[in-house]
């Protein structure tokens, strides 16, 4: 409706043309009549633009070469709220890990992994501790027991180990880091012996469930603020 009230409104022969050029390129069923009315106004010199061509009903034609604003018939002049666009969206800032309370006899720095509750908890001490939620092995793959990171790498090349291999023949024998079929996601931290590691995912619907051979997966945001906080030789325990 602002759209057809603007088009009857502008004196203006050029601005004629930009209604009907409107009509043309931007049709209602593609762009909708509040936005199909900004672009006119924006273009009639609500923000400043002037025209030369003006057809004033009653009034003394500009001599050639003035530049006078381009109004309507009744006087009418858009305001500010009619020009008001829409504002992005905002983005929203990455989800923290919650700080949650946590008790054992475990020293500051340290990575506890609970296979049952799908939870790793980074403890903080004082009887505080960061919560991630992971994905774990599945069944007659679970593990426990105490081990160590000996490495750290971002963007980390896959190579299938043989375990994997004998079940999906196909693979690759190298993904590269980066790549949309890389299981370790982001990041990965090596545990003692190789075999198992602490890394992100190429698949976030993994999380919460049992889904790996063995080693604890996260999802990217997460593994990333976790990378940057433990180093060579952190203690990763793993229970039940």
């Amino acid at each position: 409706m602002q759209f057809d009230r603007l088009k009857r409104r502008s004196d203006c022969g050029a601005h004629g043309t930009l209604a009907a050029n409107l009509d043309r390129f931007c049709p209602s069923r593609l762009v909708s009549a509040e936005n199909r009315a900004r672009i006119l106004l924006l273009s009639v010199g609500a923000g400043g633009e002037f025209c030369t061509r003006h057809r004033h009903q009653g009034t003394k034609q500009p001599a050639a070469g003035t530049i006078r604003p381009c109004r309507f018939h009744d006087g009418w002049q858009p305001r500010r709220s009619h020009l008001r666009l829409p504002r992005p969206p905002r983005r929203r800032s990455p989800r923290k890990p919650a700080i949650v309370g946590f008790s054992g006899s475990y020293s500051a720095g340290t990575v506890v992994v609970h296979t049952t509750e799908k939870s790793l908890y980074y403890v903080l001490g004082g009887g505080k501790a960061m919560r991630y939620p992971v994905g774990v092995a599945r069944a007659g793959r679970l593990w426990s027991g105490s081990t160590f990171i000996t490495d750290k790498a971002l963007r980390p090349t896959w190579v299938p180990p043989d375990v994997v291999r004998r079940d999906k023949p196909s693979l690759p024998s190298l993904i590269p880091g980066g790549a949309p079929n890389n299981p370790l996601g982001a990041a990965v931290m090596t545990l003692a012996g190789g075999q198992y590691a602490i890394h992100g995912t190429n698949n976030p619907g993994s999380i919460g469930g049992n889904m790996s051979y063995g080693c604890i997966r996260m999802l990217n945001a997460d593994v990333l603020d976790l990378y940057g906080r433990v180093g060579f030789g952190t203690k990763v325990v793993v229970m039940r």
